[in-house]
């Protein structure tokens, strides 16, 4: 995880990012921080995504909506293409086949012309610490932009390597000329990418008298991908296929609550018109589960138990990070090796 913020933290131009799932709102607000404070404004992100969950359908789409809203938050959008100013996500799809969609399983990333990560850790706590993944990290310019042609040449077959930008020296603005390029390639009729329709979601909240009592009715529209070929080179706002709930009901009450002016409205006062019955919020067994048994954490080191700031979550990543720098002594970490 340090290796990564610290890949994000020295990109100047451009980050590449494939992932699986797309959950970790740090990372999303991570590179949010680096576009928004890049004064040449040169540093361009471009994530590519499954277009549907694999299993637990409504909190995986949910969590990565959180994640992209997270990611985009404060910056301008065009939302006729789906596509931001200097941020571009994308879903994987074959140009041709009904339905279209390729489920993106790959964990690669690049950083400008200097860095190529991959292996089988997605880009969240889970894959970084519970699970038992492994990465590798190339510290290679010629490997690197070898890598950028022939991810061109998987995406975009029909069309050409845009000869017109100069990488030689990795600066001077090519990540936003890439940028540009790989935005007009993924517009194709025979690219392997449609935009991701995330942000393509209405929400309607209109007051209703039921015995004298003003409640809310709340109309959710959610995104949907694209029914055909043909839909999959218009704008999301045109798609009529298989409908991405992403939504759980509590997401609106407070909303509903300014709307009507009400603070005191409950959810047992609102009607939810089509949500899905979910979780007021995605369960972190889902997203960060613990592979370390509780007893065994509880004894790394038990005179910090009752210590200022302990999370007090047995089994959770925080409480396991806790528990360890509160075995330190001043600078002497046990468990770390210079």
């Amino acid at each position: 995880m340090a290796g990564i913020s610290k890949a994000c933290q020295a990109a100047e131009e451009l980050i590449l990012i494939f992932d699986q799932y797309f959950f970790s709102r740090p990372l999303a607000r991570l590179l949010n921080h680096r576009i928004k404070s890049d004064k040449e404004k040169k540093l361009c992100v471009i994530l590519i995504l499954p277009p549907y969950a694999d299993e637990h359908t409504l909190e995986e789409h949910h969590a990565r909506k959180l994640a992209l809203d997270d990611l985009i938050e404060g910056l301008s959008k065009d939302q006729s293409q789906s596509i931001f100013e200097r941020v571009a996500v994308y879903d994987l799809w074959h140009p041709n086949r009904v339905p279209g969609g390729i489920y993106c399983h790959a964990k690669v990333q690049m950083y400008d012309l200097s860095l190529l990560v991959c292996g089988s850790a997605n880009l969240n706590r889970r894959s970084f610490t519970c699970d038992t993944e492994l990465d590798c990290a190339v510290l290679d310019d010629d490997l690197v932009i070898k890598h950028y042609r022939r991810l061109w040449r998987v995406l975009f077959p029909d069309i050409a390597w845009p000869e017109h930008i100069d990488f030689s020296d990795g600066k001077d603005g090519w990540g936003r000329l890439f940028f540009d390029a790989f935005k007009n390639a993924a517009s194709s009729d025979s690219s392997f990418l449609i935009p991701d329709p995330w942000w393509n979601s209405t929400v309607q909240i209109k007051p209703v008298n039921t015995n004298g009592k003003t409640t809310a009715e709340i109309v959710m529209k959610p995104p949907r991908l694209p029914a055909n070929p043909a839909e999959a080179r218009k704008g999301p706002e045109s798609w009529t296929g298989i409908k991405r709930e992403q939504d759980f009901k509590d997401d609106y009450l407070e909303e509903a609550r300014t709307a009507l002016n009400n603070p005191d409205l409950q959810p047992e006062d609102i009607q939810w018109s089509p949500l899905s019955d979910g979780l007021a919020k995605v369960k972190d067994a889902l997203m960060d589960p613990s592979s370390i048994n509780i007893k065994m954490e509880s004894e790394i080191c038990p005179d910090s138990i009752s210590a200022d700031g302990d999370p007090v979550a047995p089994g959770r990543l925080d409480e396991i990070v806790f528990l360890i720098e509160n075995c330190g002594q001043g600078d002497n970490w046990p468990y770390r090796v210079a």
